[in-house]
């Protein structure tokens, strides 16, 4: 399987869990996010893996659930790495 397979079965399988339980708090940005390609994603950073991407849709949906504030939103990402941080800029998760 390929990484862009791999990546694609992750991405469904998160997204029919995003669907059935989240409160649309971080709607738009989840579906920027899940819309990213991983060519896209390599662009912005070329060392970019799927654990990565992973941990950054958790963490939304998590803040999603809860009705996190942006604030304390951006705590958790700052958590993850700069990785997450260039991912979470440019798909305006965080400003």
């Amino acid at each position: 399987m390929s990484q862009l397979d791999e990546l694609n079965a992750i991405l469904n399988n998160d997204l029919s869990s995003i669907e059935e339980g989240f409160n649309a708090t971080y709607k738009k940005q989840l579906d920027t996010l899940s819309e990213l390609s991983f060519a896209e994603l390599h662009k912005i950073n070329p060392d970019i893996n799927i654990n990565d991407l992973e941990a950054l849709y958790a963490v939304v949906q998590e803040a999603s659930q809860q009705n996190l504030s942006q604030a304390l939103l951006k705590e958790r990402i700052t958590q993850l790495g700069d990785t997450a941080l260039e991912i979470a800029k440019v798909v305006d998760i965080i400003v």
